[in-house]
């Protein structure tokens, strides 16, 4: 969620450039690296992927609404919880759990020591 602006422009830079030669972008749908890693993706003209944590009818969190309209233009926006499941804490490792199945690889542009990004990996072993 708290990203360097190195890490914006780095998560930028990959993204545009992995969906600029076609290959999709998945993520999270989170403030932070997520957010601008959809959002290059769709400067790149390429397809993104968000999974949430919560159910498909909520939008979280609130300030990325441009992209949750925005993804399924060209991706998807997938959940496997059911609609009205609150955004819970406990949801994000296991929605980290479908972004790691959706993958042929991880890319961790900045991570907290227990971040999500970190959770992702574990699972992509």
């Amino acid at each position: 969620r708290k990203c360097t602006a190195y890490g914006r422009e780095v998560a930028g830079y990959i993204s545009r450039n992995l969906s600029e030669i076609g290959i999709t972008i998945v993520s999270g749908l989170a403030v932070g690296i997520d957010s601008y890693a959809h959002r290059a993706a769709l400067e790149g003209k390429g397809g993104s992927i968000g999974v949430l944590g919560c159910g498909i009818d909520i939008i979280y969190p609130p300030e990325n609404k441009y992209l949750y309209e925005e993804i399924p233009l060209n991706g998807s926006i997938i959940t496997e919880f059911l609609p009205k499941t609150p955004p819970l804490k406990s949801n994000f490792p296991v929605r980290n759990r479908i972004i790691s199945g959706l993958c042929r690889g991880v890319v961790v542009i900045e991570a907290g020591e227990k971040s999500g990004a970190i959770i992702t990996c574990e699972m992509a072993l």
